[in-house]
């Protein structure tokens, strides 16, 4: 019942998405901006819906607008069709500052996360969605950093970092540095001895219990 609902409320989303698409891309168009936008579903970390994402190429540069989906079906996105055109135009006034700001921190997140090592990857920095409702200031603007590493299971996974400044960037590396360094340390352990998982004494207990053996719960 739950997946059910998930499928229906997917499929609800896709559908404002498409008619936020037919809505907004004349007024983008007339706004001067020639590319095709790219209209996608932003989910927050726990995987739910959060919104939308509207992702426009600016002079060769990306803009990405927030999208309150709900407050947009509600209003035939006639407010968001009013504010895009103010939106497109702030973003090229101040381009070449904001430019300067994003490629100073990039390039200080990407340091950081080179010297953590153990695999952390840099994948993307980038602008975080702003939300269409709010004006666009070059200094102000929160900056995502998308970064790879592996995630409890030992897969690779990709984690957003948002932040305006490069200290609080520099703080949720070092966490995820921590965390990275065991998972790192235990996947190579793994592979050299040629295992799928690790388990401790509690855990060979916890399993031994029910009167279950190791290769039995492997399998």
């Amino acid at each position: 019942m739950v997946l059910h609902n998930g499928l229906e409320r997917e499929a609800e989303l896709l559908g404002i998405l498409q008619k936020a698409e037919q809505a907004l891309l004349p007024v983008i168009a007339q706004a001067g901006v020639v590319d095709k936008a790219s209209f996608e579903i932003e989910k927050d970390g726990r995987g739910d819906f959060k919104g939308a994402v509207i992702s426009l190429n600016v002079d060769g540069r990306t803009l990405r607008l927030g999208l309150d989906i709900e407050a947009a079906s509600h209003r035939d996105f006639r407010y968001a069709a009013l504010v895009i055109p103010q939106r497109i135009r702030e973003f090229r006034k101040h381009a070449k500052r904001f430019d300067e700001r994003m490629e100073t921190l990039r390039v200080k997140v990407q340091e950081r996360i080179d010297r953590a090592g153990h695999g952390m990857r840099l994948i993307s920095f980038d602008m975080e969605p702003l939300d269409v409702r709010q004006a666009f200031h070059w200094r102000e603007q929160c900056l995502e950093a998308r970064v790879e590493l592996l995630d409890p299971t030992l897969k690779p996974a990709i984690v957003p970092l948002r932040s305006y400044t490069y200290r609080r960037f520099a703080a949720s590396v070092a966490l995820l540095e921590r965390r990275q360094r065991g998972r790192s340390a235990m996947a190579t352990r793994l592979a050299k001895q040629g295992a799928v998982f690790e388990g401790d004494i509690l855990t060979e207990a916890l399993i031994d219990r029910p009167g279950q053996t190791l290769p039995e719960v492997a399998a």
